[in-house]
């Protein structure tokens, strides 16, 4: 993405990092619990913010664990 254009050149140590920490099974399972996350906010709106909490806090938790 980086040779595209695409990320924002301050973004790149960020990125970096977080590439660091989400690799392989944990990276697959992260994208497929943002899928969900995505289809509960947009499927039930009148909860979103609760549920956009709850699923951030799940997130940052599995980003903190130990591997």
């Amino acid at each position: 993405e980086k040779r595209r254009g695409r990320v924002f050149f301050k973004d790149i140590p960020a990125i970096k990092a977080q590439l660091g920490r989400w690799r392989g099974k944990r990276l697959e399972r992260l994208v497929d619990r943002l899928a969900r996350l995505h289809h509960s906010l947009l499927s039930n709106s009148a909860d979103a913010e609760m549920m956009l909490a709850q699923g951030m806090a799940e997130i940052t938790r599995a980003a903190n664990a130990k591997k």
